[in-house]
């Protein structure tokens, strides 16, 4: 979370639930917050107007799929590394973990699919 001059106040790592639910726990004082999320091969999204005021405060995001090399942007960098483990699987040689964007540990044409949907596309 970021405060009003935008200095990280608070930083932590969560887990998705199978539905892609998640629960941070905030410790910073009630106030009002930027909170950003960024999933490992996913688009940063920020939200500016979170304010704290007591335990059930909420914010929901839906974040952009395809950013291979973590840069918050999706181009043809992610592209190249895609390409470089098509055809891979977690057990072989060269298989980048990043590239799967799917999660099903083969890097194939439903990776491509999904880089291709979010091309050019960048985060907050």
């Amino acid at each position: 979370m970021l405060n009003s001059s935008s200095v990280v106040v608070e930083s932590g790592t969560t887990t998705l639930g199978v539905a892609g639910a998640y629960t941070v726990a905030a410790c910073s004082p009630n106030g009002t917050y930027t909170l950003v999320m960024k999933g490992t091969h996913w688009l940063a999204q920020a939200d500016s107007t979170l304010v704290l005021m007591g335990a059930g405060d909420t914010s929901n995001f839906s974040l952009i799929n395809g950013d291979v090399n973590n840069d918050n942007f999706v181009g043809f960098d992610d592209f190249d590394i895609l390409s470089a483990s098509f055809n891979l699987s977690s057990t072989d040689t060269g298989y980048e973990v990043g590239a799967d964007l799917n999660g099903d540990d083969f890097v194939g044409f439903d990776d491509f699919d999904i880089l291709s949907a979010n091309f050019n596309t960048s985060g907050d």
